[in-house]
């Protein structure tokens, strides 16, 4: 898988230091005063509990077990392989 250049083995859930370095700079670059580094669903998710707590309660208690549990079940099967 590429990804802004920089190569990121299949499987991989964590983030590689020269993708971080990278799109950090990508931020600083476009002169962006905020810039969320993250893979989704996480960053749609804080967002939305951190500014519309009520929102975020609703949500998490909806899908947030689910979520958490297919995040999991993600990690799991990448240590598998």
């Amino acid at each position: 898988m590429l990804l802004a250049n920089i190569p990121q083995p299949a499987g991989v859930l964590s983030m590689t230091a020269e993708r971080c370095a990278y799109l950090s700079l990508v931020a600083m670059a476009n002169r962006l005063n905020e810039s969320w580094i993250a893979r989704l669903p996480t960053v749609p998710a804080v967002y939305l509990y951190t500014y519309f707590p009520l929102l975020g309660d609703l949500f998490f208690s909806l899908v947030g077990s689910r979520m958490i549990n297919a995040m999991r079940e993600q990690k799991l099967n990448a240590k598998r392989k």
